[in-house]
């Protein structure tokens, strides 16, 4: 009798994705456009972290595909890739036909605290959708989508850095300073960062250095020395940041 309530449970759930909503593929191709988002945010995490925080995966409408991979030194590698046409109408097609418009908005199991929220967001021409699970709950297929966009689809990318941002300071007071902190030269970068105390615009080799320096960890960001003054950094991308400046 286990096994016959197993076998119809799989049929089921082939049914919701089977007979799921599938809206036509075609979406807003400006430029700045959030096609698709993928993210896992916050939970209980210090404030440099959610400040910092970008989506594990964005496709904008031009086909401009971010996503964020961790390396074995454990820090955070941002990368870019631009999609074609086609590739792109394929990824999506790929969340359509796995049944992401007859899934539930949410899943979620509240007898666990502190945890992130782990969200897909698509905005098609006919029809947005957001599905998140707290938790567990979402179907293996939520897991299998995210996973596979989340590391890049198998695209080759390149390295992204950020044209513009908004970088704030933090000046932090440590006993025993921090070994890979990373040097900030004012007098190569032409700002200091006691200056960025209330937050400033930044491009160029300096923000170049600031998102060195906010990647260096993937939990918290590194830590910048200017002089024997050290400063936790806060970079936030207009169109990216989760926490947008």
């Amino acid at each position: 009798m286990k096994a016959s309530h197993l076998s119809l449970l799989a049929l089921l759930l082939f049914a919701c994705g089977l007979f799921a909503p599938k809206p036509e593929i075609a979406w807003n191709n400006d430029p700045e456009n959030v096609v698709l988002e993928l993210s896992n945010c916050c939970g209980f995490v210090p404030y440099e972290t959610a400040i910092n925080a970008l989506p594990d995966a964005i496709i904008y409408g031009d086909g401009r595909f971010i996503w964020v991979e961790i390396n074995d030194a454990r820090q955070r590698v941002v990368m870019e890739a631009q999609l074609r046409e086609e590739e792109m109408a394929a990824l999506l097609q790929k969340m359509v036909d796995a049944g992401f418009y007859g899934w539930k908005d949410q899943y979620a199991d509240y007898n666990v605290t502190d945890l992130p929220n782990q969200c897909m967001r698509l905005r098609l021409s006919e029809e947005n959708k957001s599905v998140c699970e707290y938790a567990e709950g979402a179907p293996a297929a939520f897991h299998r989508l995210y996973g596979e966009l989340a590391s890049g689809a198998g695209m080759a990318g390149k390295p992204y850095v950020p044209e513009e941002a908004y970088v704030t300071s933090l000046a932090m007071d440590f006993e025993v300073p921090p070994e890979d902190a990373i040097p900030w030269s004012v007098e190569d970068l032409g700002i200091s960062l006691a200056h960025a105390a209330g937050g400033i615009w930044m491009e160029g080799t300096a923000l170049e250095k600031a998102w060195e320096v906010v990647n260096s960890t993937a939990w918290i960001g590194g830590e910048a020395d200017e002089n024997g003054d050290y400063y936790r950094l806060l970079v936030q991308v207009p169109g990216l940041s989760l926490s947008e400046p």
